[in-house]
Parts: C-alpha cells; structure tokens; sequence
C-alpha cells in the first residue's frame, strides 16, 4: 500500500488529517509520476477539500494540472479554491487557458457572476446548454435567473429542469418553483409545489414560506399549525410569530393573537415592532389601559418608532386621556417625528390646553400638511380658538384646497364682518 493511501485510509478512519503526514506528501510531489499516483493524488485532495485543508489540496491540484493531462474536475477544483480565497483574476486566468468544456464553461459562467456580470454568464451557460443537454446546465441557468431576481424566467427555465428531475444536487426543484409562485402572489399554485415535496426534505423557511401560502389562500387551519411547527423549530423567528399572530386577529381571536406575541416578548423583552402590535391587539378588544402602558414600553425601547407613537396618540385622543402624556413624552424623539405625528401630538397638546406648545406643533406640521384639508381644517379651527390672526391665511388656503365647500365661503364673510 502507498504512502498516499494510507493517508487516505487513515483520514478516512480518524476523521482528522495529520499535518505532518500531509506535509511528507506535499513537499515531495514530483516523485509522484505515474498514472496510479495521480489517481491517488487527486483521491488526497478530494479528502483534504473535505476536512476544509484548501491550501494542501490546492498544491496537489496545481501539480496534478500542471503535469497532467487536462481534467475537468481538477480545474474545478482549483477554480473552487480560487473563488473560495476571493482570488476571482487566479480563477478566470486558469479557467481562461482551458479547453472549452460543458464544465468549463459552467465554471466560467459562476466566475463572472461573482464578478457581477450576469450577462455574460447567462451567455456561456447558453453556450455549454450547445455542448451538452446535461439537466446541470438548465438548472444553473435556472438558479441564475432567481439569483437575479427574473422571476417569470426562472419559472420557465425550472420548469424546464423538471421535466427531466425533481431533485438536482439536492435542490427540490417544486421548491424553487412554489417560492416562486409564492412571490407572484400565486398562492393556489405555490401550496400544489409544496405539497409534492415531503416535508422531511424541508428547510424552516420553506415550512414558514407553505404556512404564508396557506394563510394567503385562507386556509388558517394548516397555517397556524405550520407557523407553530416553524416557532418550535427556530424560536426566535420572529417573523412567524407575526404572521400567525395575524391569522388569529382575522379570525377575531384576539386573545390567541395576544398570546402569540407575549410569548416571543419572554425571550426579547427589547422589541419596540412586536411591543407595538401587543397595544394594538389589546386596544381591540378595549384593553385602554393595557394598550397605552404596552405602547408606552414600546416608545421608551425605541422613541423614535412612529407607529408606536401614532397608535397612542391615537389612543389617547379616542379614548378622551390625553392628561396620560405625560407618563412615556420624555422619551419621545421629537427631532424624528414624521409630520403626521407631529399633527396628532399638536392635537393632545390643544386638548391638554397646552395652547403655547399645540401652536408650535401645528406650525411644524404646517410645513408638511398644507397640501392636507384635514390637517387644515382642524389647524384653522385651532387658530379661531386661540384667537389668532393667523386663521385668515390658513382660510385662504382651505378655499384655494377646497374651492367648492361653500362652509369656507361662509367662514371668510363670517371674519370679514368681524374685522370690520
């Protein structure tokens, strides 16, 4: 038995590779001259690519291409070295001297993808799809057009590869195909893909991709059980506990859908989105005081999350407490308030007859709302109230806004008796 198969043998035995033993080898590759060493040799370099040695096995390739005849898989090899060490120029020059091969060409195709230029690849896989009616050629150009984003072309060119596998180096061709159809809200069509792959050959994410079909085709039922089996699988997932949290709101199940979102809250308890959909469940079903105290949590994690502050201003408007201000407004990042927020802060601050701070609020949100007959309106009214000259303008706007609302006629003959 040779040197190298014992090697072989004994990293295949042990599951480890002795460096020295390696090195014993490596240092003395020139003596290795015949056919029977060089299959050895590359039987070595597949091991040490296995254990994640890419440096010794590519010392072993460099030799075997250079004083061998070509091989396809050798060059492979090197050029999967190459790409894997970021050295794209190493590869595309050792690819380049090569002979025109299906495989050649293939790996040529993924080099100039990862150099960003899918034109060209798509061009050399159409060019190896000449070479070869190999299904690796139509399922690269598949992957490529999905890497890309083509969405109605890697439908077809999957499609195509299905006609000839189900499975192509351990890709589920269905489940390229119902994320697809998923994609183009096709939600019918992605549950018939699902169903054809068992699930044991699912990732989790394709179980939450099926469990958002089934809920986008109101079949609840299987979606909440799946989204439950995809939380089970990865806890911190926090995107199904949304999803499913939402079924069960549809359904008017606001206490399950409360549930949900406390259980996700136990392991991050710093989740302003998810403390956020919390007050909102619970203002459903008139939980005031739980909604404002959650949403408050909410905007002290993060001060400048806008849907939290408008959910409790709102709140506090609609449910007549807006004294209750005070309790989360030192948190409140006010230099990131989107003008909306800004306008309903305006209002709990006119409720509070806090007149100083409602007026330069509005004056704020003027600069963004003054296109807005709602905001307008009530920011004119709120001049009337405070008496101030001011409300004249904002009229004038309201008519050039609403030139046909004969209230704004009435109102501006109303102030011009008054000024007279």
């Amino acid at each position: 038995m040779s040197e190298i198969t014992k090697l072989i043998d004994e990293i295949n035995e042990k599951q480890i590779v002795d460096e020295t033993h390696v090195s014993n080898i490596t240092d003395a590759l020139t003596q290795y001259t015949s056919e029977s060493d060089f299959v050895e040799l590359f039987q070595l370099g597949d091991a040490l690519m296995s254990f994640g040695h890419i440096y010794d096995a590519e010392k072993i390739f460099e030799y075997l291409h250079e004083n061998g005849e070509h091989d396809d898989d050798i060059v492979a090899f090197l050029t999967d070295i190459y790409i894997t060490d970021n050295r794209l120029d190493d590869a595309l020059s050792l690819i380049n001297s090569a002979p025109k091969t299906v495989v050649t060409l293939m790996i040529k195709a993924e080099i100039f993808q990862q150099l960003n230029m899918p034109d060209i690849s798509f061009n050399l896989l159409h060019e190896a799809r000449k070479l070869g009616d190999d299904v690796i050629i139509d399922f690269a150009i598949a992957e490529l057009h999905n890497y890309e984003g083509n969405i109605v072309d890697a439908e077809e060119a999957y499609t195509k590869v299905l006609e000839k596998e189900t499975e192509v180096n351990g890709v589920y061709i269905h489940l390229r195909l119902a994320k697809l159809y998923l994609l183009q809200m096709n939600h019918e069509k992605a549950l018939e893909h699902y169903d054809l792959v068992e699930e044991e050959h699912f990732q989790n994410e394709d179980l939450h991709d099926k469990a958002l079909a089934a809920s986008l085709n109101e079949q609840y039922e299987m979606a909440k059980t799946l989204f439950t089996r995809v939380i089970n699988n990865e806890p911190h997932m926090m995107q199904a506990y949304i999803n499913l949290a939402d079924i069960h709101e549809k359904e008017n199940e606001i206490e399950s859908a409360i549930n949900v979102i406390k259980s996700y809250l136990v392991q991050d308890d710093q989740n302003a989105m998810m403390y956020s959909k919390l007050g909102t469940l619970h203002f459903k079903i008139d939980e005031v005081s739980e909604a404002i105290e959650t949403l408050s949590r909410s905007i002290q994690i993060d001060g400048s999350y806008q849907e939290s502050i408008t959910r409790i201003l709102e709140i506090l408007l609609l449910s007549g407490r807006t004294e209750q201000l005070d309790q989360f407004e030192e948190y409140i990042d006010t230099d990131e308030l989107v003008a909306e927020n800004i306008y309903l802060l305006a209002k709990v601050a006119a409720e509070n007859e806090s007149y100083d701070d409602a007026e330069r609020l509005y004056e704020r949100a003027y600069e963004h709302l003054s296109h807005s007959v709602l905001f307008m309106t009530d920011y004119y009214y709120f001049l009337l109230e405070i008496a101030s000259k001011e409300s004249y303008s904002v009229l004038n706007q309201l008519i050039l806004l609403e030139p046909d609302n004969i209230e704004w006629v009435h109102e501006k003959e109303r102030l011009a008796l008054e000024r007279d």
